[in-house]
């Protein structure tokens, strides 16, 4: 009887470990899955964040080119403004 209970014992001890197995294996399978799903999904925003700096490169240098073309029409306009200052001055001093 002993040594019946102890195989069933045995028997049963394997089947446990068999079932922490199956499940250790399901988790396993679970993470790689998960891992090669972010793999592809990583690969895919940066395929994304590259286009968008193909497009975001130019336009930056659009506004840097804007930016400066503003600033010399600026410098231009104040010196139109100072030249009709000095007009406007010279014609009151005249009269």
């Amino acid at each position: 009887m002993a040594q019946r209970e102890e195989i069933e014992q045995g028997l049963e001890r394997l089947v446990q470990l068999e079932k922490k197995i199956q499940r250790a294996a399901a988790l396993l399978q679970s993470e790689r899955s998960e891992r090669e799903t972010l793999a592809r999904e990583n690969t895919h925003f940066r395929k994304k964040l590259t286009q968008q700096d193909q497009l975001v490169r130019p336009l930056q240098e659009q506004v840097a080119r804007l930016q400066k073309e503003r600033d010399q029409i600026k410098a231009q306009m104040e010196k139109l403004l100072a030249q009709v200052d000095a007009l406007l001055e010279a014609g009151v001093e005249a009269s």
